[in-house]
């Protein structure tokens, strides 16, 4: 034979990785476009960014708030129906393709698409791997799925990778001795391997779920190789094997020498360090799902006439795994979901006070481009501004009110909501709180008789604005222990 021949093992195995090279990266692209992208614009959704590479991809989608779960749940599964469709249609188009790489190249496809993406629904389903299928089961809160995917999902990957495997043999070694055709079939489900583990080597520090589904992926995938090329070598391929023509290296050289471009260009080398591509600015019901941990600062004004002002400056502060991530969080900077943050800051107020939630009205909610929010000794721009006021109805349960020797005491308390245990939260505590009340020029006139803070160590800075005739203390929290979880003003009516 000549050399290069891709018949013969060590061509095979080049063959083998590039053509699975380019196979994967198809089969991902098609996983998060086609499937969770082109889903998620066929009801309504964003399909706002994604990330492909023969190792994994992620595709940022959203769906209109208030869709049901059945359809967040298909969502989920897109892309594994969508892989598993293609695949069927590869597998129709197999017979008429005729050169030996061509069919190389065809049986590679049907590994990703077919026994990869079945595998992937199996070990998917178990929740510390993360994946799609876990998510759907969750979403739909039916644990009982979790078995069937594994189920269905092994099922199907070892008769694609049985009828494959067969298929292996026939290509490469009809006639030869099953050491031989172990050899082929041992080159062609496990040279790919060497496409991975590049990408594997960042994900250590990046994500313990994928390391999770790579060992289990190559446990189970051993398994299926082991029982299908036993059938396959034991039941022989079909009496009849056609020679064919090798085909053509150029062919695939240069599909791999794209796919190289377009995976390490515009999508990066792995998830860790994806700068992958943002098609759009998310939509603004999606600035919820990148939140994480919020950065709270809240100040209550105690106003002449008894009645309460909360003022809450909110920021999130989300934690990144990937460059794409902090890509689409940043737009959100100038921008915000109001819903959400009017939301947060009317069940804070129900806790911090103790009037119900549903009695705060927003009279302003504003991204606030000049002002900033104080956390953990830093001043971050841009804060989501909330202001809330509850009607005259409810301003006797804001104070107590005494008479002692004629004289008229107002008592106001209010609370952290966290670290009073209002709102169960280990850890968490507001990072800037402010108690304002009225001072002794205006009318009705109020002098401060007490101040105190019980519950955390933080002292406070007390500041005298002339101009609004108004006292306030501010307290500045590092850590939960710091911040108090009772702060009372008495003041005396004058």
């Amino acid at each position: 034979m000549r050399a290069w021949d891709p018949r013969e093992p060590a061509p095979f195995a080049l063959a083998v990785l590039l053509g699975f090279v380019v196979a994967r990266f198809v089969g991902v692209a098609a996983h998060e476009f086609l499937g969770h992208g082109l889903f998620a614009l066929a009801f309504g959704g964003s399909f706002y960014g994604a990330y492909v590479s023969p190792g994994s991809g992620f595709a940022f989608v959203f769906l209109p708030l208030g869709t049901p779960d059945v359809l967040d749940a298909s969502l989920s599964l897109a892309g594994i129906f969508v892989e598993l469709l293609f695949g069927v249609g590869v597998l129709f188009a197999y017979p008429r393709v005729r050169t030996f790489l061509g069919r190389l190249f065809a049986l590679l496809l049907l590994e990703v698409l077919l026994v990869y993406s079945s595998v992937y629904l199996a070990l998917g389903a178990i929740d510390a791997t993360a994946g799609d299928a876990a998510h759907a089961a969750a979403t739909l809160e039916a644990p009982h799925l979790v078995a069937s995917f594994v189920v269905v999902g092994l099922l199907w990957a070892v008769a694609a990778a049985y009828w494959i495997s067969l298929e292996v043999v026939r290509l490469t070694a009809p006639f030869a001795s099953a050491r031989r055709q172990f050899l082929y079939l041992g080159l062609f489900w496990f040279a790919p391997i060497a496409a991975v583990l590049p990408s594997l080597g960042f994900a250590v520090t990046v994500s313990a779920a994928l390391l999770l589904y790579f060992a289990l992926f190559l446990s189970v995938g051993g398994a299926v190789f082991v029982l299908s090329a036993y059938l396959a070598s034991r039941l022989g391929p079909p009496p009849v094997a056609e020679e064919r023509r090798p085909g053509r290296w150029a062919v695939l050289g240069i599909a791999f020498a794209l796919v190289l471009v377009a995976w390490l260009g515009p999508f990066g080398p792995t998830e860790g360090t994806a700068h992958g591509v943002l098609f759009a600015e998310p939509p603004l019901e999606a600035e919820a799902t990148f939140v994480g941990q919020t950065a709270v600062d809240v100040r209550v004004t105690l106003t002449r006439h008894l009645a309460v002002v909360l003022e809450f400056r909110f920021k999130g502060i989300p934690e990144f795994r990937r460059p794409l991530e902090a890509r689409a969080w940043a737009t959100f900077e100038d921008r915000a979901y109001f819903p959400y943050w009017v939301e947060f800051a009317q069940g804070l107020a129900a806790q911090i006070t103790n009037v119900t939630r549903v009695a705060w009205n927003a009279t302003d909610a504003q991204v606030d481009g000049s002002g900033t929010v104080w956390v953990q000794g830093e001043e971050l721009a841009n804060p989501r501004v909330v202001v809330l006021e509850a009607n005259a109805t409810y301003r006797p349960l804001f104070t107590n009110e005494t008479d002692a020797g004629g004289r008229t005491f107002v008592t106001l308390a209010v609370f952290d909501p966290y670290r009073s245990g209002r709102v169960p939260c280990e850890g968490c505590f507001v990072d800037e709180f402010v108690v304002a009340w009225p001072g002794a020029l205006g009318a009705p006139a109020y002098t401060l008789v007490n101040r105190t803070a019980t519950g955390g160590r933080a002292e406070p800075l007390v500041t005298y604005d002339d101009a609004e005739d108004a006292y306030a203390a501010r307290y500045r929290n590092l850590a939960s222990e710091d911040a108090h979880a009772v702060y009372t003003v008495i003041l005396e009516r004058l």
